[in-house]
């Protein structure tokens, strides 16, 4: 009897372990998925993006997304962003400081990434970003470069 129970036990213990795992190998699939899919829709020559590597799939507080958004709602556009890109982003923010997610402390997600592609003169370069996005995977709210 105590050897079945074990065994038992064992089994659900790999059922579990590997089922958490999974869901978290998901989750990095799907973030990583979402920044190439915005990379190809906004770089100067998408056809020349090469992904050297992806950082693991973090989550992030407001403290952190509001640290991300600060330089917009001082007034300081980002270099390369439009003042209605700005404005997007900054509403994204504040919609986030007014809704009730602000009681809890995971918001979304938080996932590096480096990559090489072509500026807007054809000169290859690598470059860093952390990308900031929602809790359900599915939107983009922010990225900035890593120096």
């Amino acid at each position: 009897m105590n050897k079945k129970l074990s065994s038992i036990f064992v089994i659900l213990s790999l059922v579990l372990l590997f089922g958490c795992k999974s869901k978290q190998e998901t989750n990095q699939n799907k973030a990583e998925d979402l920044v190439k899919e915005m990379l190809q829709k906004n770089l100067p020559d998408e056809k020349t993006y090469e992904s050297v590597e992806f950082g693991d799939l973090d989550s992030v507080n407001l403290v952190e997304i509001n640290d991300a958004f600060l330089s917009i709602k001082n007034g300081h556009l980002e270099k390369g962003r439009s003042y209605d890109q700005a404005m997007e982003m900054t509403y994204t923010g504040l919609k986030i400081f007014n809704s009730p997610l602000f009681e809890d402390p995971k918001y979304g997600y938080k996932i590096s990434h480096k990559f090489r592609a072509n500026n807007e003169l054809g000169v290859m370069g690598i470059s860093t970003y952390y990308f900031y996005i929602d809790s359900e995977l599915s939107k983009i709210l922010y990225s900035e470069e890593i120096d």
